[in-house]
């Protein structure tokens, strides 16, 4: 895996967030762990985020960031977790907790982002359900020779959890069958330093 490895899906979700905040500076990445390896008990690799109290098994060495604005002008600098990885069969995978917009809606920020990541196709299935009593909608997408599995679970009024698998149609099948695995291993495992003062507010046009 590539050493200057960033997710494509997280990039995605940065863009969207950005462009809503209509920031004028790029974002600013801080890597913590690069292609680790530390695994779990099942032989996957567990990836807990540095700052992001959360963790998910995936079965690919994967990196972990974090990813901030980069306004000096800000008070408090809104952030996002990221950890991921790409298997050897080239599939990608990707947790990422980021925040949500104040009195924003799961529902309309999942209808927002499946609009803004257009590249990989509209939301073709879409299932709302529970997660650890959290609210959670699982959506799958697809565009022509590429699709994305994404579980969107919100934690509080202010952040959501992002599980990505990303995947060509040679390869839909084998990411198919790691999905339950993949979505069904994240763990909370406490509040961000202060998420619920650092709640963006998205600009309306």
């Amino acid at each position: 895996m590539s050493k200057v490895f960033v997710c494509f899906f997280p990039a995605l979700l940065f863009s969207f967030y950005s462009n809503a905040q209509s920031s004028q500076h790029k974002p600013q990445m801080i890597m913590h762990r690069v292609d680790d390896t530390t695994k779990d008990a099942s032989g996957w690799y567990y990836a807990k985020s540095t700052e992001g109290n959360f963790s998910v098994s995936l079965p690919a060495r994967f990196n972990d960031f974090t990813i901030q604005e980069a306004s000096k002008k800000a008070k408090r600098k809104a952030k996002m977790y990221v950890v991921g990885g790409y298997n050897p069969d080239g599939i990608q995978f990707s947790a990422t907790k980021m925040p949500m917009a104040d009195g924003e809606s799961l529902e309309s920020l999942v209808k927002d982002m499946t609009t803004s990541t257009a590249p990989l196709g509209p939301a073709s299935d879409m299932k709302k359900e529970k997660y650890q009593n959290h609210n959670s909608i699982s959506v799958t997408s697809t565009k022509d020779s590429t699709g994305r599995f994404t579980k969107y679970i919100q934690l509080g009024n202010s952040y959501v959890m992002v599980q990505s698998i990303v995947f060509t149609t040679a390869n839909k099948k084998a990411a198919a069958a790691c999905a339950d695995r993949f979505f069904s291993s994240l763990k909370i495992l406490g509040s961000t330093e202060s998420s619920v003062s650092k709640r963006v507010h998205r600009k309306t046009s």
